[in-house]
């Protein structure tokens, strides 16, 4: 595993934020028709919570990377997965989210990159959820494909904290749930992901009714010495890239939604 140690700046920009909150009617019924409320009965605290979304979500399909469903309906993927259909990385982070904001916790999809995505014909990307956690006061990442939660003790990490924990070889590094071999297997996979990070600023729903927002609609996280990518595997992605802020600062991209 070829190992990566990424630097960031330390300027600061604002952004704003933008999500449905738990009242929102779309998510109310999600919440209801899947009985979130039950899902998260007894959780102590917001990663309590979001730790048994996480599973929650994990457990509604088996993955398959091969299917695109073309629709990232949230109700409508649960749906097609008591069908028995699969879904991919993408449509496990499409539903965590929308049930974190269900139950009132803010959250947003990243989209993780390999260094080679330019060039890469597949296997380039992985995507993630990020819930804030007013308990924590950071955001906090999730990967549902895997039900994986990283924490260093008992403080759960972002993602790009997760990159550096792995980088600097940190003992104390663990994966809620996960037994050593299964944190060592996810670590072994997930860790080339770790490069390029994706944002976006508004979680609306339902989807149809996100508003057209002016530049930027979110930002790209690159380390210091690399810009925003023109091509994701091969296909020139251009057009999507201009709508996004290019930033190398931690503080920009976890500041506080």
């Amino acid at each position: 595993m070829a190992i990566h140690e990424l630097k960031f700046d330390n300027s600061f920009k604002r952004y704003n934020y933008s999500f449905s909150g738990p009242r929102n009617s779309y998510l109310t019924k999600l919440r209801k028709k899947y009985k979130l409320d039950k899902v998260v009965s007894g959780s102590k605290d917001d990663l309590d919570t979001a730790i048994r979304l996480c599973k929650w979500t994990h457990g509604r399909w088996k993955h398959d990377g091969r299917n695109n469903p073309g629709n990232v309906d949230p109700i409508w993927l649960l749906e097609r997965a008591v069908e028995g259909e699969r879904f991919r990385c993408v449509e496990y982070a499409v539903v965590l989210k929308a049930c974190l904001l269900a139950m009132g916790i803010k959250a947003r999809i990243l989209s993780l990159r390999v260094k080679n995505i330019e060039t890469i014909r597949h296997s380039g990307g992985h995507l993630v959820v990020e819930a804030y956690l007013d308990d924590y006061g950071k955001w906090v990442m999730l990967d549902p494909q895997w039900a994986a939660v990283p924490l260093i003790g008992k403080t759960p990490l972002n993602t790009v904290e997760f990159q550096q924990a792995i980088t600097k070889n940190d003992k104390s590094l663990k994966v809620a749930g996960f037994s050593k071999k299964e944190k060592a297997d996810y670590i072994e996979w997930m860790y080339r992901y770790l490069f390029f990070f994706i944002s976006h600023f508004e979680h609306k729903y339902p989807i149809t009714q996100i508003s057209k927002r002016t530049y930027p609609t979110g930002l790209f996280l690159a380390p210091l010495g690399y810009g925003k990518t023109k091509r994701f595997q091969r296909l020139d992605e251009s057009n999507s890239m201009k709508l996004l802020a290019l930033t190398h600062s931690l503080r920009t991209f976890y500041q506080e939604p």
